[in-house]
């Protein structure tokens, strides 16, 4: 498959999903995990996505974070753990105000 393809459909796989896993990408495509992660930094490097551990999230997850510094600085460190509490963040108020308190953050949480 070209690399032209395979960035076409991890972007497609974006659309449909917040993240992306380094590995499962690897078995999707049949190709190692260091092609993949050199097609997730190329991608990152053209803005459509922001590469984390172990995998790569939508721009838009990143930018919905961009006034919390502390958040946005954390994301290249994230586990799969830490994504799925960030889908668990922007998905329920009792959540975001946990976590909100847990990062100093004055905000309250938007429905």
């Amino acid at each position: 498959m070209l690399r032209l393809e395979r960035h076409r459909k991890i972007l497609k796989l974006l659309v449909n999903q917040d993240a992306v896993n380094v590995v499962d990408l690897a078995k999707l495509f049949s190709i190692t995990t260091e092609t993949v992660r050199r097609d997730l930094r190329m991608l990152e490097k053209a803005g459509h996505l922001k590469q984390v551990y172990g995998g790569a999230v939508r721009m838009d997850i990143v930018r919905s974070n961009s006034k919390h510094e502390n958040t946005v600085k954390a994301l290249p460190d994230l586990s799969q753990f830490e994504i799925a509490l960030l889908d668990a963040y922007k998905n329920n108020p009792d959540m975001q105000l946990a976590i909100n308190r847990l990062l100093q953050i004055d905000d309250e949480p938007k429905n």
